[in-house]
């Protein structure tokens, strides 16, 4: 996993240097953008069980489409510090890889990052805004 992460680290760092040794193909553009939002409850990093259709869906699709891979995204609301909601946002992106692995998706298929509150789609000042911005996204790509 940490092979593939690091790969992939040097392959954006190569495309965007201006490197000219790297002729390699360069992945095909973002096939889907899944946003789960309920997933997981305020201060929590379990699937919900509201969730498990959908994580099968997804994981029904992969496996349909041995050509796709996943990031999957965690991220928080702002409540708390930075660093916590960082391991929260990441302890959440896990809980939905091993749940997918579970449904046999291949690991190596799955990369985990955790975004913490960095990526808010909607204000914290609410509890309706910090509700939405406690998600898991699912960013598939063609392999």
């Amino acid at each position: 996993m940490r092979t593939r992460a690091l790969s992939l680290i040097g392959i954006v760092l190569t495309l965007t240097s201006g490197c000219f040794l790297w002729k390699g193909k360069v992945p095909e553009p973002t096939k889907q953008r899944i946003r789960l939002h309920g997933v997981v409850d305020f201060d929590k990093s379990t699937v919900r069980a509201d969730s498990v259709p959908l994580l099968e869906e997804v994981a029904a699709m992969l496996k349909e489409h041995g050509d796709l891979r996943i990031v999957v995204e965690g991220h928080s609301d702002s409540k708390g510090d930075e660093a916590y909601n960082q391991k929260l946002s990441l302890r959440r992106a896990w809980a939905v890889h091993d749940y997918l692995v579970h449904l046999g998706v291949a690991s190596d298929r799955i990369l985990v990052v955790g975004k913490g509150a960095t990526v808010p789609i909607a204000t914290n000042a609410t509890k309706e805004g910090r509700a939405q911005n406690r998600r898991v996204e699912l960013v598939v790509y063609q392999d």
